[in-house]
């Protein structure tokens, strides 16, 4: 609570500071595999057909994020998060399913609004999947700098296949827009980095701030569904459906 406290004043404080100065911003993500946690994904498979599989498809993603680039757009209320448009894998890289992973369609928050959208196309259709999620971030005293930056952790748990999994972000109260890579926000402060389920690490490649709002479009192309219906077409047309 003391935690939760002070982080919120030193929001509160340094948003009147920054206010007169930055008003929107954009982050370009580099996206790379956690060689130690994978490995130990790799280790814990005992099904020699899955542990096969396991090995190519984390290859793969070690191959391809090199080349890959997502982008945050944000001001102080609303944000938006996409990848490059992919047409075919080039050189040999599948390119499409790493993008797949770093930013499966496009993601759009309105604070104000409390409202995520998450615009994704499955099976040759257009959806646009209305999220709610409040994370429950552990936020703690633990810093690093990023960028010239000073960085908090915070911790968010998963559940997956009944194990507890936990993704780890570092945010900055001194750039406190509470945005970072896809649907995840809500920290007082503009997420740097980001460890997806600690198997995945999202840095800052490129960091713009801009004195001028910048204006932010909501995607509207789309069915409107919410977030259990598309996981029930998922696991329809998915054999191997995970979250």
């Amino acid at each position: 609570m003391k935690k939760a406290i002070f982080f919120s004043l030193v929001f509160f404080l340094l948003s009147r500071i920054v206010d007169a100065q930055i008003k929107s911003g954009k982050i370009v993500y580099g996206v790379e595999v956690n060689e130690s946690e994978t490995q130990k994904l790799i280790e814990s498979t005992t099904d020699k057909a899955g542990k096969a599989y396991l090995i190519k498809y984390i290859n793969g993603f070690k191959e391809s994020f090199p080349y890959v680039k997502v982008t945050l757009l944000f001001n102080e209320q609303e944000s938006i998060y996409k990848g490059e448009k992919v047409m075919k894998s080039d050189n040999g890289l599948n390119l499409k399913m790493a993008y797949q992973l770093a930013s499966p369609g496009t993601y759009y928050t309105n604070l104000g609004r409390s409202l995520t959208l998450h615009q994704n196309e499955f099976m040759g259709n257009k959806y646009l999947i209305h999220k709610s999620e409040n994370f429950n971030w552990n936020i703690t005293q633990k810093q690093k700098i990023i960028k010239g930056y000073v960085c908090y952790k915070a911790t968010l748990d998963f559940k997956k296949d009944d194990k507890i999994i936990t993704s780890t972000a570092w945010f900055c109260p001194s750039l406190p827009f509470q945005f970072g890579p896809k649907e995840f926000n809500g920290l007082p402060g503009l997420i740097l980095e980001f460890n997806y389920l600690n198997r995945f690490r999202f840095f800052p490649k490129q960091i713009e701030f801009y004195n001028e709002k910048i204006d932010i479009q909501e995607p509207e192309e789309g069915k409107s569904i919410s977030k259990k219906e598309f996981e029930k077409i998922l696991k329809k047309h998915t054999r191997f459906y995970r979250e």
